[in-house]
Formats: structure tokens, C-alpha cells, sequence
């Protein structure tokens, strides 16, 4: 046991080289754990999820792993998420990637955007998710709000027209994936939306995609048009109370013929619009005002 004994001429001198031993002992106890963080760090540092806590289950932890492979596979984007023990360190944007950081213990989140994203819309979505987002959450569930804040990261870069807030609302009337319509059809289509709703009761989903059609979950009030221009498809769903008033070949009609020769034409967006002039003009009998 000598080893660990402390030896001195006074009682004052060895309490100084018992502190001082035990100061030592303690750097080299930090500089352990700071080693070994850091190891971990250069070990994840280009996995696309880390969750160093350990908390994260294992539904949203798959959740997560695969926004980062879609958003790599969709739109070319790095997309890195960390849960971390302590603070989050701000990293630099960097060309192509995407970066959320989320501390529960600090309640802090650290949100880079990448630099060839637009930057009003950037900085709009970053003071969101920093400042307000998991306000909600953190007494709660701040998974909840991880996984929510992955679908409007998504939605946003999905359809790059769409305000934040339209963003935030997976049911939100228009996305559109190809960033083809302008804002004259756009504000068209959301008219028609809040004018469906407002006379019939009625909800109106368009969606524009990049490939393949997804159709969404729909209740018995919404109607569903979805255009694939790459594909040229189009899927029409109506509610039942639509269907009786507009016929039943409307919607045959919609899918099979209206949009030829838009797509032919390449003027898909105005097919679009026509097509929702004549489902206004057959429901209501006069022009959407």
C-alpha cells in the first residue's frame, strides 16, 4: 500500500501532495473520457445518425436513419442527426449537407442548413426548429418532436415553393416535388382549396411528384389529385359526395384523357388548372371567385 501513501515533512505538505495526486489523477481521468469521446466522434462522424445518449427507440431510431438515405437518394443531400449527452457544437456548413443536433439534457437543438440552400428560407426553418419547435417537447416527448421536425425538414425540401408553414402541415392542399409551378398556379390551387372547404365542406390534396405517385391516407371528405409528370400519371380519388354531383366518368376522365395532350405539350401546370376549373364549374356552376 505504500504506493498510494503520501509522505511529507508536515501535515500541510502532504494534504498539498495528496491534492496534487488527486488532481492528476482527475486530468488524466478527463483526458481519458475526453480521448475517448473524441475517438467517437471521428467514429461517427460520417454516419448519418449518432445518438449518443442511447435513448432514442429503436422505431425512431430506423425513422431517422431513413430520412438521411431519402434525402440522400431524393435530393443529394448529406443529412446528419445527432443526439447528444451535453451541448451541441455548431459545425460549418458544408456544400451538400445537411446537419440537426439535439441535446435533451441541455434542451438545445443546433440546426445547418446547407449553404446553396435558399438562405431567407433557411434561416427561417433554423430559428424554428432552434427556438421554438421542441419548446412543446421537452417536458413531454422530445422524440416526438425529432420525428416531427424530420417531416418538416422533408416537406420543405420536397417542395421548395411551400412556405414554412404549409410545410409544417403533412395535409397541407399543394406540395409539389418538382418546383415546376409557379406561383400563379400555385396561389390558383390554394383558392380552390379554401373555396372547396368553404362551400362544400370538402377538402382538396394535389400533390406533384418527382416519380411515382404516393396516394395519401384519405378520409371520407378530402379528394386526392396526384400528377406524376416524368411518369405522365395521374390519380384522381373524389369524396362521396363529390362523386354523386360530378358523375361517375368525371373522374374517368381525369385520369384516362384531360391531361394528354398537357403532357404532350409539356403545360402539365395548365392542365392542372383546367382540370380544377371544371371540378369547381360542375360542383358550384359559375367560375371560382
Amino acid at each position: 500500500m505504500r504506493l498510494f501513501s503520501i509522505s511529507g515533512k508536515t501535515p500541510l505538505e502532504r494534504l498539498i501532495r495528496m491534492l496534487a495526486m488527486l488532481l492528476v489523477v482527475a486530468l488524466v481521468g478527463w483526458a481519458f473520457w475526453q480521448n475517448n469521446r473524441n475517438m467517437l466522434e471521428r467514429i461517427y462522424a460520417d454516419k448519418p445518425l449518432w445518438d449518443e445518449t442511447g435513448k432514442l427507440e429503436p422505431q425512431l431510431r430506423a425513422y431517422a436513419k431513413d430520412f438521411s438515405r431519402t434525402m440522400r437518394e431524393s435530393f443529394g443531400i448529406d443529412a446528419r442527426v445527432r443526439i447528444r449527452k451535453s451541448a451541441v457544437s455548431r459545425p460549418e456548413p458544408v456544400q451538400g449537407r445537411l446537419f440537426l443536433g439535439i441535446s435533451p439534457e441541455e434542451r438545445q437543438v443546433v440546426f445547418v442548413a446547407p449553404p446553396e440552400w435558399d438562405p431567407e428560407k433557411a434561416r427561417e426553418l433554423q430559428d424554428y426548429l432552434e427556438h421554438k419547435h421542441f419548446e412543446r417537447h421537452w417536458d413531454k416527448n422530445w422524440q416526438t418532436g425529432l420525428k416531427s421536425a424530420l417531416v418538416l425538414i422533408w416537406n420543405q425540401q420536397r417542395d421548395r415553393g411551400a412556405s414554412l408553414e404549409q410545410a409544417m402541415d403533412e395535409n397541407a392542399p399543394l406540395l409539389d416535388e418538382t418546383g415546376s409551378l409557379d406561383e400563379q398556379t400555385r396561389s390558383f390551387v390554394m383558392r380552390f382549396a379554401e373555396a372547396l372547404e368553404r362551400d362544400f365542406a370538402q377538402k382538396a390534396v394535389v400533390r406533384i411528384f418527382s416519380d411515382k405517385i404516393i396516394v395519401p391516407d384519405l378520409d371520407n371528405q378530402t379528394m386526392f389529385l396526384g400528377i406524376a409528370p416524368k411518369t405522365r400519371q395521374v390519380i384522381v380519388s373524389f369524396p362521396p359526395i363529390m362523386r354523386r354531383a360530378l358523375g361517375a366518368d368525371f373522374e374517368r376522365e381525369l385520369m384516362t384523357r384531360h391531361f394528354d395532350e398537357y403532357f404532350a405539350s409539356g403545360d402539365w401546370p395548365l392542365g392542372l388548372k383546367t382540370a380544377l376549373i371544371q371540378i369547381w364549374q360542375t360542383l358550384a356552376g359559375e367560375e371560382l371567385k
